[in-house]
Formats: structure tokens, sequence, C-alpha cells
């Protein structure tokens, strides 16, 4: 699963732009820029303006396009033909194409975050046990951080069993290797079928993620794992989760941070 984001980099930093387009890749261009808080923007245009009423913004006739002092108009429809035409359209309303950015074909793979929460999965499983998913982020400083992560979901889970996943030969296994519940030390990334097979995939990199949970599972079988993940899905909804590239990511969290206090360790809890 593929997300298309803000293109920054054709957009310079702090600068005034324009959105043309209101519709949902226009209002998901705006949020990431809210969360990102990257460049301006100062106005949204559409043809269809009179009937749009639940954009965060005003959202202004093209023709205004003309009054407004901008540095960039971003085309936010998919469609690339009709991205062509709008741009024709702009080009003979006078705005210089060297402001016009039509090229919005960025995207970053979702992996497994498609579906976080997902029910009625593994139905006709009869184990009692929780089969885990665990990501630790970063080398090895990081990877043992995340280790306390590790632990604290087999205190939480004893009748569990969990893989690491891992890009890296050497550091989960000098971390991981004899820990509790330990099944296997999987070397690449969770892939979309994974969901298929584990009932909870946990990143850990600086805060936790969620990744994919089978909540009818967990609940069943780790009722107090369940309520940290409950906690964990409603701090990722209304939080930077996802946010795209992830240098801003790691930014808004490291400064966040140092802000409250916390360390490296303490850092984990803090979504609940």
């Amino acid at each position: 699963m593929e997300k298309r984001v803000f293109p920054m980099r054709t957009v310079t930093q702090n600068s005034n732009v324009i959105l043309y387009g209101a519709g949902n890749n226009g209002l998901e261009m705006y949020r990431q820029n809210e969360v990102l808080g990257w460049c301006h923007i100062i106005a949204v245009a559409d043809k269809n303006y009179e009937k749009i009423n639940d954009f965060p913004i005003e959202v202004i006739s093209p023709e205004k396009i003309k009054e407004i002092d901008f540095d960039y108009i971003i085309i936010t429809v998919e469609n690339p033909e009709i991205r062509k035409s709008i741009y024709s359209y702009l080009s003979e309303l006078g705005v210089s194409v060297d402001t016009i950015i039509m090229d919005i074909d960025y995207f970053v793979d979702l992996g497994v975050c498609g579906e976080i929460i997902g029910r009625n999965k593994n139905t006709n499983s009869t184990k009692d046990e929780l089969i885990i998913g665990f990501l630790p982020g970063g080398v090895m400083g990081d990877n043992v951080i995340s280790l306390r992560l590790y632990k604290e979901i087999v205190s939480l889970a004893p009748n569990s069993v969990i893989d690491v996943f891992t890009c890296f030969e050497v550091f989960p296994e000098n971390v991981f290797y004899g820990q509790k519940n330990l099944r296997e030390i999987v070397h690449r990334l969770p892939q979309k079928n994974d969901k298929e097979k584990y009932d909870l995939i946990i990143q850990s990199h600086f805060e936790p993620s969620l990744v994919y949970c089978n909540l009818e599972r967990v609940e069943e079988l780790a009722p107090e794992l369940a309520k940290s993940v409950l906690k964990l899905y409603s701090y990722q909804s209304r939080d930077f989760f996802m946010c795209f590239p992830a240098q801003y990511m790691n930014r808004i969290q490291w400064d966040r941070a140092k802000f409250m206090g916390y360390t490296c360790y303490t850092l984990l809890g803090s979504s609940g």
C-alpha cells in the first residue's frame, strides 16, 4: 500500500503556497503540511469552490489567484490529464509557469500499515499463545533500548512467542538471542502478508508504534497487553504517527522528549 506525500522536494521551506484542488488529495496534502509545518498554505482554489464547505480553510475561485502574492501553486488533482489542463488554464490566467508544481507523484510504501487494527483474523487458529512480530529500530544502541519494550511485552503476554524482524545481521542477534519468548530472528522487514501470520506487530523506534493488531485475539489471550495496545492506538490516531519523511517524525519526537524531560528509555512509555 502506497501513500502520496507532500512534494517537499520541489517546495522551498517557509514559502507561500496555494493548493489548486480541494478534493481528497488536496485535503491530505493540507493536513500533511499542517503536521510538518513545511510551508505556509495561504489559499486553496477550486473551480467548484461554491460547493465546498468542509475544507479546513476557505476555498476560493481560481480567478482570485491573480490577486494573491505567492511562491508556488501546487496542482493537487491526482488525474495527470486533468493536471495538464489545469496547468494550461493557469498559464492562460497569467501565472508564471516557474511557480506551478504539477509533479505530485511522490509516494511512500506503508508496508503492512494500511490496516492497524484488525478483527476476526486467524479465526481458524486454536493456539493459546499470541504470535507477535517485533521490529526494533536502528543499530546497536537502539536495539538495547528496544529490549526494554520487548521485556515489557513479554511481562504483559507471557503466553506469547515473538519473532524479531531486522535488516541487520549482527545487532539483534547480540541483543535478543536467549531472551524469553523469542521464537526466531527474521532477517527482513514485515511484509503485507504477515498480517495473516501474526496477532500483533509492533515497531520500536524512539516511541513504540502499532503496525498491526488482531485485537480480538490479543483481548482474549492477553487482556493487559490489549489495554496498552488500545492506548497506543489512540495515541497514534491523534499524534504524528506515519509523518513523512521519517526525519521529521524523528525530529518531532526528539524535541518533544527534551521538552517533556524524557530519556531514551522513558520515551518508550510516553504513549501509555
